[in-house]
């Protein structure tokens, strides 16, 4: 089982993928570089004034050769006679085979300390990649990797506040499971003054309201939520779950009590486990 926090950007990971020329709804081979330096889908994953799209993003080589990569996934499943549809979410991946195909010197370095930055780049990377395949039939919403077979066991006993924004993998039972919940995760405001909107992310699902309106010469300061299904507010699938730690053989009569950690799941994590599971 897989957890990661939030974490800030760190510095780029070196690649041997050229970049050049701009992003064709043309396939390529798998073998050769891809040359993509416009992201139709950047700010579905990277959304926020920090993460404005530039052709010299330090993001840009890593999701080029991720984009090679997931070619040469869909090509496998297309000769398996599994294709993938140009409308899948979610697609499992193994990280032996990311870390043996990608072009990129540090990925599991980069995976561990910068998670959010490295999942974000594989999601438009997959998107990326069904557009080139596919066109315009693909949908302009997010597509969640997920990443199987990480082998590097973090003990629970290990979890300090050091692996705060990591990517660490813990194995347990499953204990306790929560019901399932909406989590807003972004909200649209509207000014009460001028009727401008601006989105707010919500993070953890922490409410935050606007400072100031986005409208030319707009001094409001009160903003309501639209909370209509045409707005760009938006909630996800939330839900907790209690991981109980495997004891050794040698330890299980010794009396000790199992150390226990809760975990956050969302969208299509959530809904999979019962108590029990391993």
């Amino acid at each position: 089982m897989k957890r990661s926090n939030h974490q800030s950007q760190d510095g780029s990971a070196a690649s041997s993928v050229n970049i050049s020329g701009v992003s064709s709804a043309k396939r390529r081979p798998p073998n050769r570089p891809i040359d993509v330096v416009r992201f139709p889908h950047w700010s579905v994953y990277f959304d926020g004034a920090s993460e404005i799209y530039s052709d010299d993003h330090e993001l840009a080589p890593a999701i080029n050769a991720f984009t090679t990569y997931f070619f040469t996934i869909i090509d496998k499943y297309a000769t398996e006679k599994k294709p993938i549809k140009p409308s899948l979410r979610v697609i499992a991946i193994s990280y032996a085979d990311l870390q043996s195909q990608c072009q990129l010197q540090d990925l599991s370095e980069r995976l561990k300390l910068d998670p959010e930055s490295v999942l974000a780049s594989l999601g438009l990377a997959f998107s990326n990649a069904l557009i080139e395949k596919f066109g315009d039939v693909v949908k302009r919403l997010k597509r969640h990797v997920r990443i199987l077979g990480h082998d590097q066991i973090t003990p629970l006993k290990d979890l300090k506040s050091n692996l705060m924004g990591r990517f660490i993998t813990i194995r347990g039972t499953i204990v306790r499971v929560s019901s399932i919940k909406p989590i807003v995760t972004r909200i649209s405001f509207s000014c009460t003054s001028c009727s401008a909107t601006q989105v707010i992310l919500q993070i953890d699902g922490k409410y935050k309201t606007p400072t100031s309106c986005p409208g030319d010469g707009c001094r409001g300061r009160t903003f309501v939520p639209e909370r209509s299904g045409l707005s760009d507010t938006k909630t996800v699938d939330w839900q907790r779950i209690r991981v109980q730690e495997k004891l050794p053989e040698d330890q299980k009569d010794s009396g000790r009590i199992p150390r226990t950690v809760e975990c956050e799941l969302t969208e299509d994590l959530v809904d999979l486990i019962v108590p029990g599971d391993v």
